[in-house]
């Protein structure tokens, strides 16, 4: 299972289009019982001990099996009360089409009945407890994956096809698989992609050049057809603070393509290229990029992050020596 780095806590929260956060889970020691799992993969049956705001799921009578998203939470922590009225806004956009988002917490089962009490109206899908955390060891364990809230989609052939926070394309993922439009060999590729990049920082950490650069180039290409993703690992050499080995060729050259494969439009895209241009010493270029991400970014602590980045960047090309 692929390890999670320090390195990726920080850009990835910064390049979300949105406030994303998370909450990690304890380190969990192998468990045998566990099937390592990959998209693509069948998904695993879940157990749920009690189902708090509806009945417990079923495919019995239904032409066609659902699309599914299963949401693994912390009720009791912000970063999983955030996707509240995101995941409910997707249940009731595309109930009509049979999709089911469910949410599961090993919390305390009386703490989870008045949760779901207080929320009302304002909780639009159905909550599940996870008792003994059996249903999220088996996806998540499975993945690799410690940070809640994580989701997972499962598709109508019932195969794993997606997996990430909640408010990280998960939207747009559910779109495309109720539309049939999903490219899961793609999504393959980059997840293997993906899996890739501790490798390459580790190269970079302990200053074996060499090593980097030839995981650089797989890594371009693994994340070609995913912008965002390529735009975060760009960001990540550009920032990283431990690496031995900053390759400024590579990260520009990764910026600009995530960049100009969405138009400049995408906010992790524009982030990244901005600071590309500004390592380059091209402030007043880094400014009017930065400029559009602010714009482009949500209202909240997101926004005012990039409006501080756009000051710093601002500051550095009135510098007498700007452009020189």
């Amino acid at each position: 299972m692929h390890r999670q780095m320090s390195w990726a806590v920080g850009w990835m929260v910064c390049l979300a289009a949105g406030a994303i956060s998370a909450q990690e889970v304890p380190r969990e020691p192998e468990d045998s019982a566990v099937k390592p799992l990959e998209l693509g993969d069948a998904a695993p049956e879940w157990h749920a001990s009690a189902w708090l705001n509806g009945e417990a799921p079923s495919i019995e009578g239904a032409r066609v099996r659902p699309v599914r998203v299963l949401v693994f939470l912390m009720t009791g922590f912000s970063p999983s009360l955030d996707t509240v009225p995101v995941l409910t806004k997707l249940q009731r956009q595309h109930a009509e089409v049979g999709l089911e988002v469910l949410g599961f917490s090993a919390e305390d089962v009386e703490k989870l009945r008045a949760f779901v009490a207080a929320q009302g109206d304002k909780l639009g899908f159905r909550m599940a407890h996870d008792e003994g955390s059996r249903t999220r060891r088996a996806y998540m364990l499975a993945f690799g994956e410690r940070s809640i809230p994580q989701a997972f989609v499962v598709d109508t052939k019932n195969r794993i096809v997606w997996h990430g926070h909640p408010l990280d394309g998960l939207d747009e993922t559910v779109a495309q698989v109720l539309a049939g439009t999903y490219d899961l060999d793609t999504a393959k590729k980059v997840e293997q992609a993906i899996k890739q990049v501790p490798a390459y920082f580790d190269a970079a950490y302990a200053g074996d050049h060499e090593k980097a650069a030839k995981l650089g180039v797989r890594l371009m290409e693994g994340l070609a057809k995913n912008p965002k993703q390529l735009a975060r690992f760009a960001y990540g050499i550009l920032i990283d603070p431990k690496l031995k080995s900053r390759d400024l060729d590579l990260a520009s050259k990764a910026a600009q393509q995530a960049y100009d494969a969405t138009g400049g439009k995408l906010l992790a895209a524009q982030i990244s290229q901005a600071r590309a241009l500004f390592a380059l010493g091209r402030f007043s270029d880094a400014v009017e990029v930065q400029t559009a991400a602010a714009a482009n970014a949500p209202e909240g602590r997101v926004r005012e992050q990039m409006e501080q980045i756009l000051a710093d960047y601002r500051k550095a090309a009135t510098q007498p020596e700007a452009g020189k």
